[in-house]
């Protein structure tokens, strides 16, 4: 009888408790940093190519998104991402369009042919049909002349309203340029980029500037301004002073701080190199030439006696092998989300606050998928991997 009143009052005591806790937990108050859907709702990107799924990111709504980019065969012309799988809807434009919903986007990849360009000269000299292949530029040919006239570019229509642009329109199909004729005197300004990117030709009328050119791009340099002279000593205000004959304007570059590249068909860009040591501070640029700074390439930072502390920018995907290995940094280590791959080694013998030892800890964030080995050898303490789908077993300084 003991045995069982002993029993009843265990129970009895156990309900007690358990109701209590259920009565507590209910009365908590809500986490005021939780998320919901109501304040931060996400949305699916996905980016397909023939037909098959390329490519998917999670966004917030209002955020921009950047070109998974693609490697492109050879035979083929990669035109763009398209909200229409035929690619003759609207063409997303990445440094404006913004996602507030979930998206599909479709690759269009062309398969040039070759096709006929014929030129109009409207009543000037004539000029030589092109046999060129689509999907590409074609380069300007001779002006034609014309008594009387000044010549002032190529159009796509007879209405001579859309000018066609040499280094940037793309061929795609035959076609015909029409001359454009003016009894004003015009003028051809030529931009010699000296080893840099191409800049279009402009026709400009007497007495009038030049349309301020688009900057040209030259790796390991920045561009400075325009010369008159290939000596660089005759500097043109292109802002200011007018034109009064066919001129050549040359490109004038200094040295910069960044080597880089432009990858994935020119809409990313990946830093080679740093050109300068023992600075006290390291701010990469999130943007070069109006692009995204998205991949820090190899041994880009490497024995460069850098100090202070280090700020990575957003967008940066990927850190390769060695890219900050040999330096004596005293600030804190934030890695970005939307982070993708740290290389090997990628902050290997790098100091790290007082004595030259890392005292704090490390945090993953949750979209990294790859870590090489050794990422930080002076790593003593804690290393937080947030990541579902962190490949396990490679970075072995990571401690449970």
């Amino acid at each position: 009888m003991k045995t069982t009143r002993k029993v009843l009052s265990m129970i009895k005591n156990l309900l007690l408790i358990i109701i209590i806790g259920l009565l507590f937990s209910c009365n908590q108050p809500s986490d005021p940093l939780e998320n919901t859907d109501e304040d931060n709702d996400s949305y699916t990107v996905n980016f397909y190519l023939d037909n098959e799924l390329y490519s998917s990111v999670e966004v917030q709504s209002g955020e921009f998104i950047f070109d998974p980019g693609i490697t492109v065969p050879n035979d083929r012309i990669f035109t763009g991402w398209y909200l229409d799988s035929t690619n003759h809807g609207y063409k997303w434009d990445f440094p404006v369009d913004v996602v507030n919903g979930d998206l599909t986007l479709y690759a269009d990849l062309l398969t040039p042919s070759l096709c006929f360009v014929t030129f109009e000269s409207n009543g000037g000299s004539d000029v030589d049909v092109l046999y060129v292949l689509g999907g590409r530029t074609i380069t300007e040919p001779v002006s034609p002349t014309k008594t009387g006239y000044f010549f002032s570019g190529w159009y796509i229509d007879r209405s001579l309203t859309e000018p066609w642009v040499f280094s940037e329109n793309i061929l795609l199909q035959d076609m015909t340029l029409y001359a454009c004729w003016s009894d004003r005197p015009v003028y051809k300004v030529l931009f010699n980029t000296v080893g840099g990117t191409s800049v279009d030709t402009q026709y400009v009328f007497e007495g009038l500037t030049i349309k301020p050119p688009v900057k040209p791009y030259k790796n390991e340099y920045n561009f400075a301004d325009w010369y008159l002279d290939a000596g660089l000593t005759q500097y043109w205000d292109v802002t200011s002073r007018t034109v009064s004959d066919d001129i050549e304007l040359y490109a004038k570059y200094e040295p910069g701080l960044w080597n880089y590249e432009l990858i994935n068909n020119g809409t990313e860009v990946r830093i080679i190199e740093y050109n300068n040591t023992g600075t006290a501070n390291v701010v990469i640029p999130s943007v070069l030439e109006g692009l995204p700074v998205t991949v820090l390439g190899e041994n880009s930072f490497y024995n460069k006696s850098l100090t202070g502390n280090l700020s990575i920018p957003a967008n940066v995907k990927y850190i390769e092998y060695s890219a900050f290995r040999l330096n004596n940094f005293q600030g804190q280590l934030a890695l970005p989300d939307g982070l993708l791959e740290i290389g090997n080694f990628a902050f290997g013998h790098v100091s790290w606050q007082s004595g030259n030892t890392f005292s704090g800890s490390l945090d993953i964030p949750n979209t990294v998928t790859y870590i090489g080995c050794l990422l930080h050898t002076e790593i003593g303490r804690s290393c937080k991997a947030n990541s579902p789908k962190l490949q396990t077993g490679i970075p072995h300084f990571c401690r449970s």
